[in-house]
């Protein structure tokens, strides 16, 4: 059979409104991802289905199913969860008996039997109910192999004359000769199986209890010695098929079993316990598609490369290759070795019970083919994280070191939890950006360097039309884009992230490994840099103290959930830092000064005036007598970032607000109020870039003091230094 495409309708399991097309998936259909993903839940789904279809009950769940023969006939089945109606290429029909497969057979890794008991042994138990009044070698239409059938599965192996069969015995199970196979026979029981052809297996073996590997198959042969066709003398012979369907039979009723156990002892004193547990696997895998199987046959298999050593993994998939054309086979497993072996096409990686789309898959894979596995890549797509896209590897090792090393010293790093992707220069970000459909539910950035390459990345990917210094960040499609941020006391305009460590750190380094550097130590792949990144790890603690200036700022987009008005940053003792207490020290000597009664009156309602403007002139001390030493700060803060970038700004004091002016043009308007200020920029809505209007407010057409259709509210000191270090004073003063 070929499955083509399967709809879970509604909630079952983990699944809701689950679709899984495969109708271009070959062969082996490999269901990836991490624990609670629902990879094995989607066995559970196929168990259920033909359980119910072959028992004739009702369905668990509402579904749709659809399927191909091996004759290429179409089946289709739709159910409601109480009723079902059928399709058999395109025509209504009311029974599908004939056209559902063969059978289903199940090979579950671990000892969890929940499966079996659910799903299997019903169908087993309507089996047995007949099975010794069968008058053919059948199995149940569901399958359930296990440790239990391990010796029956090998001998019926040992008597094949097929040499694939011949050869996985020698090269796979290691087994160079047989030393005797032994057989426990219950003939009391053997009235309770008629005429049954099991039964009449079994009386052709039971003269002996013991064999060499020849003389069974010897019995097998046939005996042709009696011309009566009816004779018990007479029979055909058997072939290792015959030999698993008939010993399953008999072995298999568990009150009823005519046969109770089998023991062969190879090379010399080994047994099957003697197999490691891949081998053990590895038989179970081989008897499902030597024999148990057919065509149209849907095959279930959980991690069948469990405990298979690493470089027998791929063993696995050329077992199956024989038997791809004319059975359906999926399987799960969280091995990256045994999935890098199916086509893409083949695998289907599903997180939190959804089945993650194709063309995410492809964009993962374009960018870390060269370096990522597809379980790395289904571990990416499953993990809920926020993500970093970085330019290379070795910026993972950096950031990764970095918040590990800091976040053992302060608390607010253990917050930041991420998942990285390198997106290997300029046409992957933009490839990333442009067709990834991020997760809305968490945060996706893309950190560049502040170097040329990183530029080229930001004008590819955002059409960028400034120069290198002139780009400030931008967000698109819900990823924020920017350089990583300068440390303190950086003023080249490059920045790479080697930059973050003391500067002595890195000549060390140089010196120590000349004989390493072979190309541009900036290359991304240099032996240089990833040498390096690894010897970070070894750093001290405060050797990680520029990368603050990186987590400060993506604690500051989160906090804001937009794009960001700035790093939280813990200003060290420094000339700036004095230069506040001196200004709050000049305040507080300023108000002490007389005011006029008339300016009183004015100040002290100011705020009512709506559009009134009174004319009258205050100083700045007016403006922040009584007001709490954070809100005095804050005005500083914006006051000399607004005259350093500009030095021909005047300052011009009025009773509603304070004007920044320019050739006696107001350019910003701040109003100081008792727990926040008020920044106002003096722009048409839409005047100013989209990376920067996001940060305000739309007040055009609003009545309010300042001038503009921009406005901003500030309450804390961080706001504003997260505002002064995302440069938005410099560019709007450059509009």
């Amino acid at each position: 059979m070929k499955l083509k495409n399967l709809k879970i309708v509604g909630q079952h399991k983990n699944f809701q409104n689950l679709e899984i097309d495969f109708s271009s998936c070959k062969g082996v259909a490999a269901f990836i991802g991490n624990n609670g993903s629902g990879k094995s839940n989607i066995l559970e789904v196929f168990s259920a289905i033909f359980k119910a279809l072959y028992l004739d009950e009702k369905d668990e769940f509402a579904y749709f199913l659809e399927y191909e023969t091996f004759n290429t006939i179409s089946v289709k089945i739709t159910s409601n969860g109480k009723g079902r109606v059928f399709a058999v290429n395109g025509n209504p029909v009311f029974d599908i008996k004939e056209y559902l497969p063969k059978r289903v057979i199940a090979i579950y890794s671990g000892e969890e039997d929940r499966l079996w008991r659910k799903y299997y042994r019903p169908v087993y138990m309507n089996y047995i109910a007949g099975v010794n009044q069968s008058n053919v070698l059948e199995y149940p239409k569901m399958f359930y192999l296990n440790k239990f059938y391990w010796n029956i599965i090998l001998l019926s192996l040992l008597v094949s004359e097929a040499n694939d069969v011949k050869e996985f015995v020698k090269e796979k199970l290691g087994i160079i000769n047989v030393n005797e196979i032994k057989f426990k026979f219950f003939k009391d029981r053997y009235k309770n199986y008629n005429n049954s052809p099991a039964l009449s297996f079994i009386k052709q073996i039971d003269s002996v209890d013991s064999y060499s590997l020849e003389s069974f198959k010897t019995v097998l042969g046939g005996d042709f010695s009696s011309e009566d066709y009816n004779s018990d003398d007479y029979f055909t012979g058997y072939d290792s098929t015959d030999v698993f369907q008939a010993l399953y039979i008999a072995f298999t009723p568990e009150d009823k079993k005519i046969i109770d156990d089998i023991e062969i002892t190879f090379n010399d004193d080994l047994n099957v316990s003697s197999l490691s547990e891949g081998q053990k696997k590895m038989l179970l895998i081989k008897a499902t598609l030597e024999f148990a199987s057919s065509e149209d046959t849907l095959i279930l298999l959980d991690e069948p490369d469990a405990h298979i050593h690493i470089n027998n993994k791929e063993q696995v998939v050329k077992v199956f290759e024989p038997y791809e054309n004319n059975r359906q086979i999926i399987i799960t497993t969280h091995s990256p070795t045994l999935t890098q072996s199916f086509k893409d096409e083949n695998v289907f990686m599903l997180t939190d019970g959804e089945l993650i789309k194709k063309d995410r898959q492809y964009i993962i894979n374009e960018l870390t083919k060269d370096f990522w596995n597809k379980h790395q890549q289904s571990n990416f797509l499953g993990e809920n994280k926020d993500t970093i896209l970085v330019e290379g590897k070795t910026d993972i090792t950096h950031i990764k070191t970095a918040l590990e090393k800091l976040s053992s010293i302060d608390e607010r790093y253990k917050v930041l939890d991420f998942k990285f992707l390198p997106f290997n220069g300029a046409s992957g970000l933009k490839l990333f950006v442009d067709e990834f459909p991020v997760n809305k539910n968490t945060k996706t950035f893309a950190f560049l360097d502040r170097d040329q390459a990183g530029f080229e990345a930001v004008k590819e990917t955002l059409n960028f039309k400034g120069t290198k210094d002139e780009f400030k960040g931008d967000e698109k499609n819900n990823i924020y884009i920017n350089y990583i941020p300068k440390k303190e006391g950086h003023t080249k305009s490059d920045f790479i992230i080697e930059d973050y460590y003391p500067l002595n750190k890195y000549k060390d380094f140089l010196f120590e490994n000349v004989s390493c550097v072979t190309e541009m130590p900036n290359h991304s792949s240099s032996r240089f840099k990833i040498k390096f990144a690894e010897k970070t790890k070894e750093f001290e603690i405060s050797d990680f103290d520029g990368f603050r200036k990186l987590f400060d700022l993506i604690l500051e987009i989160s906090k804001l959930n937009k794009i960001p008005v700035a790093p939280i940053v813990t200003p060290p003792v420094s000339p700036q830092n004095e230069a506040f207490k001196q200004e709050e020290t000049n305040v507080e000597k300023t108000d002490k000064e007389e005011v006029s009664d008339e300016i009183k009156k004015t100040s002290s309602n100011f705020v009512n005036l709506k559009h009134k403007k009174s004319g009258i002139a205050i100083t700045e001390s007016q403006h922040l007598r009584n007001k709490p030493a954070f809100v005095k700060r804050m005005y500083t803060l914006l006051k000399e970032e607004i005259l350093e970038k500009d030095s021909s700004i005047v300052i011009d004091s009025k009773v509603e607000y304070i004007a920044f002016k320019r050739n006696k043009k107001n350019i910003f308007d701040i109003k100081i109020q008792d727990k926040k200020i008020i920044l106002w920029v003096n722009k048409k809505k839409g005047d100013i870039p989209v990376q920067y209007s996001a940060l305000f407010q739309d007040c055009s057409g609003k009545g309010h003091h300042g001038n503009g259709d921009y406005e901003i509210h500030f309450s804390s000191e961080a706001e504003v230094r997260g505002f002064i270090v995302v440069d938005v004073i410099d560019s709007i003063l450059k509009l």
